[in-house]
């Protein structure tokens, strides 16, 4: 590549598993970045003797303990309902990674334990995609170190000035692909299928030959995570359409693509692998109501396009400069597509199919983006000594993923001592949680969101509010359920609430709860208390 800061070609000598060692070290960088707030998680509840969620150290804890749920439910009844709200629902949802955990759950795992099962898989899954992915992409030299490193860890230093805006931390946390390994391993997954679908199709389509792999590594990408399937088809398809528009209008000699019949063979496997999941999601929403996201929810979630733009500019940038090269190969036509799907598609998501979380869409770009940006610097055949070179590489990409990720590491740091997920129960809400689990009376529980969220995981019970996504009319229920545990709701419209929340019993924490039992007088058969929490048992 021109003006690139190349090296030998390496040869297999000091190679371990395959990989340099380079290689190795990113790796075991991506495993230690990834797991640190969870062994901090480990150490506390074990120094500490704390009640530990068993969950990993991402700030969004609803999420988590949603996949414990789903895996808990998949564990009894293999189909998944929808237990953030009180109504009962129709168990519908079938979902890959839920089921395995599951079947290990009903062997006598923990749901908690299922779930972090993924963790060390979504580590060396997305590590090898990526690492497979910038391979095909760049020669060998220092550019290849470089885009592996700002694939993995990009987080722009924006992050370290801007931390209150909604938007952007949204941006920065879908564009990092570290966040995905605090707490989300499936959508990990997703993006390592993503990728390695699109690198087994170059594969396949270089040797002339259809295998498997590409659609069934699409199937579950579209199946864990439908944005990463329709990237998969947006990519490939981009990418054969724009190599065939070069062929016949650009004047330089192109490499001949594959024969309209082989072309058909390829792409119809991918095509149907990612149309069957995509259209089980499309009747899923219709047919159970219940798996239908509220589209308003994204009025304040959807980052504003500048938002984006400032997340990804320090990698956009100079990645504009790999478009003045027209591709000639596959890969180099791909590279180039995928960010540009990945925009369009978050485009469709907010302004014509609202109520699918558009955001998610950007997971994975600072892939394609860290080898544009890479290949586009390279392409200025800049004139500099190899020391000046490398220096200014490593700078750059010091630049552009530690400072940002230190300052990451000590906000997770931050939250487990605060325990603002929270991440630990008080001994009292754990007895409580517990007792529910083991009662034999039916009922949903009614609970501030704090609790809320924690309970379908702990006790398999429907909760009022306690989901962003799956909680109808969310952000009312929220605001009414907190001020009414706060005691700040009028005794008689306290009861009225109460009475038609279609709960058995009520949950009142230890944070943020004030004594509901004159307000609830007449409408209890019992009260249980557990220390600093309460359960109270309604009447039919």
């Amino acid at each position: 590549m021109s003006g690139s800061v190349t090296s030998p070609a390496p040869t297999r000598r000091g190679r371990f598993l395959g990989l340099e060692p380079w290689e190795l070290a990113v790796l075991a960088a991506l495993a230690v970045v990834g797991s640190l707030p969870l062994l901090a998680l480990i150490w506390d509840a074990v120094a500490n003797n704390k009640v530990w969620l068993g969950t990993d150290g991402g700030p969004v804890i609803q999420d988590q303990m949603q996949y414990v749920n789903w895996i808990r439910d998949a564990s009894e009844h293999v189909l998944i309902s929808n237990h953030y709200q009180a109504e009962a629902s129709k168990a519908s949802y079938l979902h890959p990674g839920a089921l395995i955990s599951g079947a290990l759950v009903a062997l006598g795992l923990s749901p908690a334990a299922g779930y972090l099962l993924w963790k060390p898989f979504a580590i060396v899954a997305l590590f090898a995609a990526v690492a497979a992915f910038v391979r095909r992409t760049l020669p060998p030299g220092a550019g290849r170190p470089a885009a592996l490193v700002l694939a993995l860890f990009f987080l722009p230093p924006t992050t370290l000035f801007v931390k209150d805006h909604i938007g952007l931390t949204i941006a920065t946390g879908e564009v990092w692909p570290v966040d995905m390994l605090w707490g989300y391993f499936f959508s990990a997954l997703a993006v390592s299928a993503l990728v390695g679908a699109i690198v087994l199709y170059e594969r396949d389509r270089a040797a002339g030959r259809v295998t498997v792999w590409p659609a069934l590594l699409a199937f579950f990408a579209t199946w864990l995570q439908p944005w990463e399937g329709a990237l998969v088809l947006g990519v490939v398809i981009g990418a054969e359409l724009v190599l065939e528009l070069l062929r016949r209008r650009s004047r330089r000699e192109l490499p001949p693509g594959p024969a309209p019949r082989m072309l058909a063979r390829l792409l119809a496997p991918l095509a149907v692998a990612t149309a069957v999941p995509l259209a089980y999601y499309v009747v899923l929403g219709r047919v159970d109501p219940a798996w239908s996201i509220d589209p308003g929810v994204h009025d304040f979630l959807d980052p504003p396009w500048w938002a984006i733009f400032v997340t990804i500019a320090p990698l956009a940038l100079p990645a504009l400069l790999a478009y003045r090269q027209l591709p000639t190969t596959f890969h180099e036509a791909a590279v180039r597509v995928w960010p540009v799907a990945a925009l369009v598609l978050y485009w469709l998501l907010t302004n014509l199919y609202p109520g699918h979380y558009a955001p998610h869409a950007l997971r994975g770009i600072s892939i394609p983006l860290a080898v544009l940006a890479v290949s586009g610097i390279a392409s200025l055949g800049l004139r500099v000594s190899r020391p000046v070179a490398l220096g200014a590489i490593a700078a750059a990409v010091l630049v552009l993923t530690v400072p940002a990720t230190v300052d990451r590491l000590q906000e997770a740091r931050d939250r487990i001592n605060r325990n603002s997920g929270p991440y630990f129960l008080n001994p009292g809400e754990r007895d409580a949680l517990s007792y529910l689990d083991r009662l034999d009376t039916p009922g949903a529980v009614y609970a501030p969101v704090g609790m809320g969220q924690l309970i379908p995981a702990r006790t398999g019970r429907h909760t009022s509010v306690g989901n962003l996504f799956w909680t109808p009319d969310y952000l009312r229920r929220r605001q009414y359920t907190d001020l009414l545990f706060q005691g700040r709701i009028a005794p008689v419209a306290t009861r009225a609430i109460v009475q038609s929340s279609q709960a058995r019993f009520i949950l009142a924490g230890c944070t943020g709860t004030t004594d509901l039992t004159p307000v609830l007088r007449g409408l209890v058969t019992s009260i249980e208390h557990f220390g600093c929490a309460t359960v109270y048992t309604l009447k039919d």
